[in-house]
């Protein structure tokens, strides 16, 4: 679940609206993965960025296509037998595609 702020420009043209927008804050793991002596899911870092259009289509409503992309990180802390305590780190790297329905 990811907490923090989000951020967006918008640049007015003629007939559709331009924006650019970035996210920042922190990821709270909700789940654990099925892994075998998971002991604790932490968060970690999340970042974002994307661009986008708006296209109105009534007052006060608007279509939103844009594509970005997110960097997020989670922390997880392992008991292996063999291994002792150990951390393991995921870092999720991906592109995003957002379609959408506005209200402004």
């Amino acid at each position: 679940m990811p907490v923090g702020i989000n951020t967006k420009i918008l640049f007015s043209a003629a007939r559709i609206d331009y924006f650019i927008g970035g996210t920042g804050g922190y990821s709270i793991s909700l789940g654990k993965p099925d892994e075998p002596g998971m002991e604790k899911a932490t968060g970690g870092v999340m970042a974002g960025a994307e661009t986008g259009i708006v296209i109105p289509v009534s007052r006060g409503s608007g279509l939103i296509l844009a594509i970005g992309y997110r960097y997020n990180v989670l922390n997880y802390q392992l008991n292996d037998w063999w291994r002792g305590d150990y951390e393991k780190q995921i870092t999720y790297n991906r592109l995003t595609i957002r379609f959408g329905i506005s209200l402004f």
